[in-house]
């Protein structure tokens, strides 16, 4: 009996949630205490509208009006708000998500998505190296990177960086492709110098799919296709804490289970 009252309950939540202007409002006090007449000038509302949907959300126990008139969220509604932040991410690239699912991601990553909101959408093989050689350049500290692909360019850049003393991580793919001949490069005499003085530290996991590149300030991040393989067309990029964070957090939950680096997996094409 207790199972279902709280599946009604729920039931009833996303029928509140489900409503624009229920959202909307929701929203706005996850900010601060507004008066109904400021809801409604704010979400453009009639008065009786806006009364209609306040009540609403105070049957549902979501909000609560004062004695100075101002609406708030309960603790519970306040709660109950800061989940909604996946749902936010998702719903505004839900297009791109229609052919992108993150298969790889432990379910604790699914569900912290949310920090991912303060992002941008940026695509084209172009642009993205842009931004993945900006990134690397701007780095200072560290440097992370997870890919299954190496683009000589970037390597070079990473290997330079790691030679001014800015930390590199690596994690490549038995399924990683690099250039034809580029081997040898990940076998130098420069590179294991750098392996041994312990600035250039590198694993290996069995596939990559999702894949991250970012510095002590900034991430990006590439989600596989709905087949589970990587697409280097499409890549989120920010500097949001809350993005950051995420990409440090997934990176090191991948770091800590992935084994020693074989450079003869490394496909060249």
């Amino acid at each position: 009996m207790l199972d279902e009252e709280s599946n009604n309950s729920l039931s009833e939540v996303f029928m509140e949630l489900a409503g624009e202007s229920r959202y909307g409002i929701l929203l706005m006090l996850e900010e601060k205490k507004w008066r109904s007449s400021q809801l409604a000038k704010e979400l453009n509302l009639t008065i009786q509208e806006t009364h209609r949907n306040t009540t609403r959300l105070a049957n549902a126990g979501l909000i609560e009006k004062g004695s100075d008139g101002f609406f708030s969220l309960t603790s519970y509604g306040r709660i109950l708000v800061s989940q909604l932040d996946p749902f936010d991410f998702l719903n505004k690239y839900k297009e791109y998500f229609t052919d992108h699912f993150p298969s790889d991601l432990a379910p604790k990553f699914l569900q912290r998505m949310g920090n991912l909101k303060n992002c941008e959408l940026i695509q084209g093989n172009f642009a993205i190296v842009e931004k993945w050689m900006s990134l690397a350049d701007e780095a200072e500290d560290y440097l992370k990177v997870m890919t299954s692909q190496i683009p000589p360019e970037f390597y070079k850049l990473k290997v330079s960086k790691a030679k001014k003393g800015i930390k590199v991580f690596l994690i490549h793919g038995e399924n990683t492709i690099a250039p034809k001949g580029f081997k040898k490069e990940l076998t130098s005499s420069g590179v294991r110098s750098l392996i041994s003085n312990g600035i250039y530290k590198r694993k290996m996991v069995k596939k990559i799919q999702t894949m991250i590149v970012l510095n002590e300030k900034k991430g990006i991040i590439f989600f596989p296709n709905s087949k589970g393989e990587p697409d280097m067309y499409y890549a989120f990029i920010s500097d949001d804490p809350d993005f950051h964070e995420w990409c440090v957090d997934f990176f090191d939950h991948v770091w800590e289970v992935a084994g020693d680096y074989d450079v003869s997996k490394i496909r060249e094409i």
